[in-house]
C-alpha cells in the first residue's frame, strides 16, 4: 500500500495533514490504531468508499517542529482471500510552523524562491521560502489590520494596505527598517491596492462607513517610495447612472477584492460583489467612467492577463443553487466573451500565470476540500490539471512564483480556523 499526500512539496507549515492510504485492492480490518507516526497523532479518520474498501484517509497533527513520518506495518489488513497487506512506504515530510491567522493576501516575491502572506488577524507579515515550503520569518507591521499588498518587481518596494487607512512602504531588501507611512483620509477603509509600475502609479480603492457605503479611488505617484506625496487624487466611484457604487463587505470579514489595473491602457476595472447582481466597472486614470459591465450575483476576484487581452472575475450566489456560479471571461477589446461553470462548484480565486498561457481558479465549499483548477489560456482554457485546494471554506487566495514554477496558495475561514498556506507546482 501507498501512503500519499496532496501537499506537494515535503515542508510545510499547516496542521493536520490530509494524507490518503491506496491499498491495491479491497481490505477490511485497517483502523487508525494501526497507523505508525513519529511526532504526530492523528485527528480524524476514515475510509472513502465504504468498508471493505481500498483507500482511506487520515488527518495527522503534528507534535512539533521537525520531521513527521507515517507508515503502516504488514499484517494489519487482509483482502477477500484472508491474505494480509504488505507494508507501507515511509512517508517524510517536515513541519515548521508559525501559528497565522486569515490570510488577506499572497503575493510572489522579487526573486524565484520568495513569496509573502499578509495575516489580518495578527497584524503580520509572513516571508515564504518557495524552494522549502513554510513561513520563514514573521514580522509584526507597523499597523495591525492589513487588508491588501503589492510589491513593485523594479526596485522591491512592498506596499501594504491597512484597514484603519494607512499606507506602509516596506524595503524588501531590509524589511526590519521601520516603514514609510500615508495616513489617508479619515473615516474610510482600505479595500484594495492596484499597482501600474509602468506609470509608477499606485491605485487604493477604498469605501465608506463599515457596512459597504461608497466607495472611492485614490492615486499616488509612487516614483519616490521614501517620500509619497500627500497630494493625492481622491475620486468617487460611480455608475453608468451617476449613482455611487459599494461593496458590500462586512468590517469583521476582511479580504482585499474588487480591483485590476490594464497598465498600458492606464484604466481601473472595479467590482462591486453586490447581493442581487454584481456589476463590474471601468474607470480611466482619473477617475473617471468608462463603462459597466453586468453579472451574476456575488461577485469574487478578478484579474488581468499580462497581455491585457482577456479579464476573468467570479461570482457565487452564496447559496445551495449553481444557476449563479459562474466563471466570467471578457477579451479587453471587444467585452464580454464567455461564462462557464465549474462542475457546480462555488468558484473563488482567478489569477492568470505571468506569462499569461494559464489560468488558475479555485472553488469553494464549506463542508470540505475544494479544488485548484489549471487550464491552458491559449486553449480555450482548456483543463490541464487539478488539485485538492485543503479546507477552501469561506475564500481563497493564489499567486505565482517569479519563475512560473509554483503557485502560493491560502485557503481562510471567517472564524479564524482552518487557515492554510500551501505550494503546488506548475506542469
Amino acid at each position: 500500500m501507498t501512503i500519499s499526500s496532496e501537499t506537494v512539496k515535503s515542508y510545510h507549515n499547516y496542521s493536520p495533514l490530509h494524507v490518503t492510504f491506496a491499498f491495491s485492492e479491497d481490505v477490511g480490518g485497517f483502523t487508525a490504531d494501526d497507523i505508525e507516526i513519529t511526532n504526530g497523532t492523528y485527528s480524524s479518520f476514515q475510509s472513502e468508499a465504504g468498508s471493505p474498501s481500498n483507500l482511506y484517509s487520515a488527518d495527522i497533527v503534528p507534535s512539533g517542529n521537525g520531521t513527521v513520518e507515517i507508515s503502516v506495518p504488514s499484517g494489519v489488513a487482509q483482502n477477500a482471500d484472508g491474505e494480509l497487506n504488505q507494508a507501507s512506504n515511509i512517508f517524510t515530510t517536515n513541519y515548521q510552523g508559525f501559528n497565522h491567522g486569515r490570510i488577506t493576501e499572497v503575493i510572489p516575491g522579487t526573486t524565484d524562491d520568495k513569496g509573502y502572506a499578509i495575516d489580518y488577524s495578527n497584524g503580520d507579515l509572513l516571508v515564504l521560502d518557495l524552494t522549502k515550503p513554510g513561513i520563514v520569518e514573521k514580522i509584526s507591521l507597523k499597523h495591525n489590520n492589513p487588508v491588501s499588498a503589492v510589491i513593485d518587481q523594479h526596485d522591491g518596494s512592498l506596499y501594504i494596505l491597512d484597514k484603519a487607512p494607512y499606507l506602509d512602504v516596506y524595503d524588501t531588501t531590509d524589511l526590519t527598517a521601520a516603514p514609510t507611512t500615508l495616513a489617508l483620509s479619515d473615516g474610510y477603509f482600505g479595500q484594495d491596492l492596484g499597482l501600474n509600475s509602468s506609470s509608477n502609479k499606485l491605485y487604493i480603492l477604498k469605501r465608506e462607513g463599515t457596512s459597504g457605503d461608497d466607495c472611492y479611488l485614490d492615486s499616488i505617484d509612487i516614483t519616490d517610495p521614501s517620500n509619497l506625496s500627500t497630494n493625492y487624487s481622491d475620486t468617487a466611484l460611480v455608475d453608468k447612472t451617476g449613482s455611487s457604487i459599494y461593496l458590500l463587505v462586512n468590517s469583521d470579514q476582511y479580504h482585499s477584492l474588487g480591483m485590476a489595473v490594464a497598465s498600458s491602457a492606464d484604466e481601473i476595472y472595479i467590482m462591486d460583489i453586490g447581493t442581487s447582481w454584481a456589476e463590474l466597472y471601468k474607470y480611466d486614470s482619473a477617475g473617471d467612467f468608462l463603462q459597466q459591465y453586468e453579472n451574476g450575483a456575488y461577485g469574487q476576484m478578478l484579474d488581468i492577463n499580462k497581455t491585457e487581452t482577456a479579464l476573468v472575475h467570479t461570482t457565487n450566489t452564496g447559496n445551495n443553487s449553481d444557476t449563479s456560479y459562474d466563471v466570467f471571461e471578457y477579451n479587453l477589446s471587444v467585452n464580454y466573451v464567455d461564462q462557464w461553470h465549474l462542475d457546480g462548484k462555488r468558484p473563488y480565486a482567478a489569477l492568470f500565470s505571468h506569462d499569461s498561457k494559464r489560468l488558475y481558479l479555485t472553488d469553494q465549499d464549506s463542508f470540505t476540500d475544494g479544488t485548484l483548477y489549471i487550464f491552458d489560456a491559449t486553449s480555450s482554457n482548456s483543463l490541464i490539471t487539478t488539485h485538492t485546494f485543503p479546507r477552501s471554506y469561506d475564500y481563497s487566495r493564489l499567486a505565482e512564483s517569479i519563475d512560473g514554477t509554483t503557485v502560493i496558495g491560502a485557503s481562510c475561514k471567517y472564524d479564524g480556523t482552518y487557515n492554510r498556506i500551501f505550494y503546488f507546482d506548475v506542469p
